[in-house]
């Protein structure tokens, strides 16, 4: 050990990967999800896995036990039932499996991405304030008698030509 340098107690100490960034605003909440598609990148630190589906995309997600629970259905297809992150844009981002099985004939429902559940007003409401004064909108009304005929506005609209 360096001098100067304080020992880490590992057994105190943890960084989870999905706390490790400071979360984007804009990511929608988890929501339960089922998939089918290849097993693949399984990762035994890390706990992780890659999800091969329909369309050649590949998800990422985090594994409910060991690797070694599922290096038997490496590189075949499987069902992930578990609860997925979405983008900001409605793609899936991380998926947190609750189980992992190898698929059957009938799960090729389950091929199809899932969308997020959609947003609420609340959740699309602007996250800066609108600026002060009137709006755009704001500025035509009460600009506008209402009054002109047809003709009247077809004649100021041949002026400005």
């Amino acid at each position: 050990m360096r001098k100067g340098n304080p020992a880490i107690d590992r057994s105190t100490t943890s960084v989870s990967p999905l706390r490790s960034r400071r979360p984007d605003p804009e990511t929608r909440p988890t929501q339960a999800v089922i998939l089918v598609g290849l097993l693949g990148g399984l990762r035994e630190s890390q706990h992780t896995f890659a999800l091969k589906v329909k369309g050649g995309r590949t998800l990422r997600g985090f594994l409910p036990d060991t690797v070694s629970a599922y290096r038997h259905l490496l590189n075949e297809r499987v069902v992930v039932e578990g609860r997925a992150s979405f983008r900001p844009e409605g793609g899936i981002l991380l998926i947190h499996a609750v189980s992992l099985r190898e698929a059957t004939e009938a799960d090729t429902v389950w091929e199809t991405l899932p969308r997020p559940a959609p947003r609420t007003v609340e959740e699309i409401a602007p996250r800066r304030p609108l600026p002060g004064g009137k709006s755009g909108f704001a500025h035509l009304l009460g600009k506008w008698s209402g009054t002109e005929t047809d003709e009247e506005i077809a004649d100021a609209l041949e002026e400005l030509g």
